[in-house]
């Protein structure tokens, strides 16, 4: 571009040497050649603008180019941390498809849907829309607002909580080291509904217990979907850490006054992990077993090592959840230099099975308190 501007520059300068050396003509000489220096002046100008507009628009592809690979790297991103995570919440919620969207060339948004699997029945949840810009950050797009749906029950104790999407129940749980006062017991109305529809039953067990444990005091028939882990203080979701405030009922056998107003956790403050993942998530934590391969099709069995390593995952992993992963992660080492597997203590689960199989959970001296889910039919 330097070159051809003093290349023009001193092809008028050399026109302007001829104007002025060239002596006096009559009118027409000096028309003619007045009109092929005006054409010649044009013609520099012209090309000087195509050359400009070339550059312009080469630069502008390249900008645009290089916005939408970043731009689809980042979507990237967030997708993966958004599944990363699910893997120690969302309980028993799975992820049908991501759908991504560019929103300009400076972000976009993931839109995640979501369903419940309840004993082979799919029953469609909520739709997640996670909103990023180009530098990677990213949050949930709550649009106008969420607010899920508080229904006061008749007795004035306690309150339901409903989706405000699906206006399907959400699961509560009650920490065994809290006293509430009151506790659901869903498993009573269980009589009254038919036999043949499956469901879902969010458990809060009395005490914290071992997988296998787990396992095997739960009846025929109830099938084990979700655990929740004990991987906060008290499950109040605040991860300040101190070795001391890690379950103390278990030292001193006594309950800590939940304050007033307080209410259960709800499902989506809790961490845990899926005993049956499916789909990509299932992949992800599968990928960690010694001989695994993406493309079986069997069932695959998680356990509180695949948890940990999840927690270990999002470590590595930069993203927004990072801080959260460390502050799992401490909590359960208890000042060791790595949490063992008898560190990861379930306070309680999330189970499925025909309302008649969830019926022989009646009377379970391990159940402190039981919040009915989704019911389908089959």
């Amino acid at each position: 571009m330097k070159e051809n501007g003093r290349a023009d520059g001193r092809i008028e300068e050399k026109i302007d040497e001829i104007m002025a050396d060239e002596p006096p003509g009559d009118g027409l000489e000096d028309d003619g050649l007045s009109a092929v220096i005006r054409r010649a002046r044009q013609m520099i100008l012209l090309r000087n603008i195509a050359v400009a507009a070339a550059v312009s628009l080469l630069l502008i592809t390249a900008v645009i180019f290089g916005l939408t690979v970043l731009n689809n790297r980042v979507s990237g991103h967030v997708t993966m941390d958004a599944y990363r995570f699910q893997e120690i919440t969302s309980p028993n919620v799975e992820i049908s498809c991501a759908q991504k969207r560019f929103l300009g060339l400076l972000g976009g948004e993931v839109q995640f849907n979501t369903y419940k699997l309840i004993e082979g029945v799919p029953v469609r949840w909520t739709t997640e829309v996670y909103r990023y810009d180009i530098l990677g950050n990213y949050q949930k797009y709550i649009g106008d607002g969420y607010s899920p749906i508080s229904v006061v029950e008749a007795s004035g104790k306690g309150a339901r909580i409903y989706s405000s999407e699906t206006a399907q129940r959400e699961m509560l749980f009650y920490h065994p080291g809290l006293d509430y006062g009151y506790y659901f017991d869903d498993l009573t109305k269980l009589a009254g509904m038919d036999k043949k529809e499956v469901g879902e039953v969010a458990l809060s067990f009395d005490r914290p217990y071992s997988l296998p444990v787990v396992k095997e005091m739960l009846p025929p028939g109830v099938h084990l979907a979700w655990c929740w882990v004990d991987a906060t203080p008290l499950g109040s979701g605040e991860l300040t850490i101190k070795p001391e405030e890690r379950s103390p009922y278990i030292a001193s056998g006594e309950l800590t006054a939940r304050p007033d107003g307080m209410s259960p956790d709800s499902s989506a403050q809790l961490y845990g992990f899926a005993i049956h993942p499916s789909g990509f998530v299932r992949d992800m934590m599968s990928a960690w077993r010694t001989g695994y391969r993406p493309n079986d099709t069997g069932p695959v069995e998680m356990t509180e090592q695949d948890f940990l390593k999840a927690v270990e995952s999002g470590i590595a992993h930069p993203g927004k959840h990072n801080q959260e992963y460390k502050k799992i992660y401490d909590y359960l080492r208890q000042g060791k230099d790595k949490p063992a597997t008898q560190d990861v203590r379930i306070l309680g689960a999330i189970v499925t099975g025909t309302i008649g199989d969830l019926q022989k959970l009646q009377g379970q001296r391990y159940v402190r308190a039981a919040v009915l889910g989704v019911t389908a039919e089959r």
